[in-house]
Parts: C-alpha cells; structure tokens; sequence
C-alpha cells in the first residue's frame, strides 16, 4: 500500500495531502486523475471556526 510504503501520514506537516502525494512520486508511485470521485467536507461558517480549524 502506497501511504504504508511513504511511511503514513505526516500530521504535522500543515499540507499533508500534497506533501504525501510527493513522498509517493519520489517512492515511484503513480497518482491518477479520477473525476468520478466526490468527497464532502464541513465548511467553517464563523470566523472563530475558521481560525479553530486552521489551528489544527
């Protein structure tokens, strides 16, 4: 499994999803561009919630 061979994810790094997808490139992994695929996400709606979620 890809993330198991980069050595998982990095929670301190604050872009993980980037920086893991570059751990997988150098490791000689391929991503792919797959447009059927939807994700859903909670969206700050307050500027304290935004600031709480940046600080995570």
């Amino acid at each position: 499994m890809a993330i198991l061979d980069v050595g998982g994810w990095q929670a301190e790094q604050p872009t993980e999803d980037i920086a893991i997808s570059w751990d997988m490139q150098v490791h000689g992994w391929q991503a792919y561009f797959a447009p059927h695929i939807r994700f859903f996400m909670d969206v700050p709606e307050t500027l304290p919630e935004l600031v709480k979620q940046r600080r995570r």
